[in-house]
């Protein structure tokens, strides 16, 4: 009998890093961009945590 793998990322973590990509890739230099950049960078890593933390069923 084989073990089913469980979804270690959710989607809602997937939808953030996406997020986060498409911010790297728009090349702006003003500030409200880099604060926006690093808002994102935050709540991914943020994410990031939670998600190794919760136990998996």
């Amino acid at each position: 009998m084989r073990r089913n793998n469980k979804q270690s990322v959710k989607t809602e973590l997937m939808d953030i890093c996406e997020n986060v990509i498409q911010l790297k890739n728009k090349e702006y230099t003003s500030l409200n961009s880099r604060a926006n950049n690093q808002k994102a960078n935050r709540e991914a890593r943020k994410k990031t945590k939670e998600t190794k933390e919760e136990p998996i069923e």
